[in-house]
Formats: structure tokens, sequence, C-alpha cells
């Protein structure tokens, strides 16, 4: 699954999805690189007012997993081809919440 930025900047492959303070707020990060308790890079995906909110987003992205590996998704697909071979992976996008 990939997800849309709250921003609309970047479309992104997670791998950790994070929930981290910064100034006041709450974002949902994706850590890419993780060497104990350094995070070298990370995708601001989303920020939000309250922990609560950025949770409650957390369990939509956790639903919409668990939605498309049972083949139930109907929303929007983004397609990768590689090289050397015809197959196509189709993957959903879920778009971030402004709020």
């Amino acid at each position: 699954m990939w997800i849309r930025a709250q921003d609309r900047m970047s479309l992104v492959e997670p791998k950790r999805l994070n929930i981290c303070k910064n100034q006041g707020k709450f974002r949902i990060i994706n850590q890419v690189l993780y060497m104990g308790d350094v995070s070298d890079d990370y995708d601001i995906l989303g920020e939000y007012e309250s922990k609560e909110r950025a949770i409650e987003i957390l369990d939509d992205i956790q639903n919409q997993i668990l939605h498309c590996t049972e083949g139930k998704d109907t929303k929007p697909f983004i397609s990768a081809s590689f090289q050397g071979n015809r197959q196509i992976t189709y993957k959903p996008v879920l778009e971030m919440p402004q709020k």
C-alpha cells in the first residue's frame, strides 16, 4: 500500500509508521532507517493537533492495510512495472486527511 502525504508532496510506500510529538503537534512519520534509538531518515506523512487524532489516523491506516490484503479494496491504484519482465504490481493509495 502507498500513502500520499498530507501536504500532497510525496507518495510513500511505508515501512515503519510512528507517532512523534513535535512542537505541541503529533506527526505520523514513516521511519525508513532505524539504528537503535537514532532515526536517520523519515517521511512526515501528516501532522495533527492531538495524540488521539494521530492514533485514530494510524488505526485507519492499519484497517486499510488489512482491507487491502483481503482483496476488498476499491481505492485508486498505482502500478509499478519491473524491468526485464512484464509483471505489473498494483497497490492502493491512501491519502492522509488534513484534520
